[in-house]
């Protein structure tokens, strides 16, 4: 359904279109959707749409340059879905796609995201490597490549390139988990430890420099590791360790148990007590 100022296409699957304002389209696999040629800026995956069962979804997005979101994406059931070719092509608006859902296995997917240009970050399954060779052609570029997240060991048919790395033609870098300073994959005190560590000049072994860097100035100083410190409450759980901060001091308290902390005071001194 294109909502009445054209701006909102919306997914449903359900009796209820009569009551709805806006123009109702019934869309047959294998056609080209009469949306297209809309100026919709928002797409919508309602819940209902969960029912479904499309065959094909392919050209349902096709040359939508102005679409920016598309949210409920979730709600798109791909298990019987043959051909994605040009699914998403030239949505040159659209800045992040979690596909992490989507089957992939064997199906049509040529030009399937070509000239998403805009595209920042892209979530994929473990069968997008079924992905034609050409799927993500137009996607980032060497100086600006596309952050990819994909299933911790799954193995990309990729060629490296230092910063960034060449995927079914398409530009891509390593998702960074900001505050992960020691790699390990998680954010913990540890994390903030290292950083502390970096902060005095210490060159800890195996500092991630990127995921440290939380404020995105390209150094690392005492509000890299006060930014840490609020990953780490944001995500604490009843054992983790407990931690203060007192930015009106500028300093960063952390206790791992009753006995032991870490305090930075103007960037240039700690205190281990």
């Amino acid at each position: 359904m294109i909502s009445t100022d054209q701006k909102t296409l919306t997914f449903y699957c359900d009796n209820d279109m009569d009551s709805r304002e806006g123009e109702i389209y019934t869309h047959l696999d294998y056609e080209m959707p009469e949306w297209i040629g809309y100026p919709v800026e928002e797409v919508v995956f309602d819940p209902s749409f969960a029912n479904a069962r499309p065959t094909s979804c392919s050209s349902w997005f096709n040359a939508m340059s102005d679409v920016v979101t598309i949210t409920g994406l979730e709600y798109l059931n791909t298990e019987n879905v043959e051909n994605y070719v040009m699914m998403f092509y030239n949505c040159g608006s659209l800045t992040s796609l979690d596909l992490s859902h989507f089957n992939f296995s064997g199906q049509e997917t040529y030009g399937f995201m070509n000239y998403c240009s805009s595209l920042r970050t892209l979530t994929i399954p473990a069968s997008a490597n079924d992905l034609s060779d050409d799927a993500c052609d137009g996607v980032g570029t060497p100086d600006n490549p596309c952050t990819l997240v994909y299933p911790e060991g799954m193995t990309l048919e990729r060629t490296d390139y230092g910063d960034y790395f060449v995927w079914k033609n398409g530009y891509f870098k390593e998702a960074i988990l900001m505050g992960d300073a020691n790699g390990d994959g998680s954010v913990s005190v540890a994390d903030v430890m290292m950083t502390v560590d970096y902060v005095l000049g210490l060159n800890p072994a195996g500092f991630q420099f990127a995921n440290a860097n939380v404020v995105s100035d390209n150094s690392i100083s005492v509000t890299d590791v006060m930014a840490i410190v609020d990953i780490v409450l944001g995500i604490a759980t009843n054992n983790a360790p407990a931690l203060s901060r007192n930015s009106a001091t500028d300093g960063i308290g952390l206790s791992a148990d009753s006995s032991r902390g870490v305090f930075i005071k103007n960037g240039k001194k700690v205190v281990v007590k």
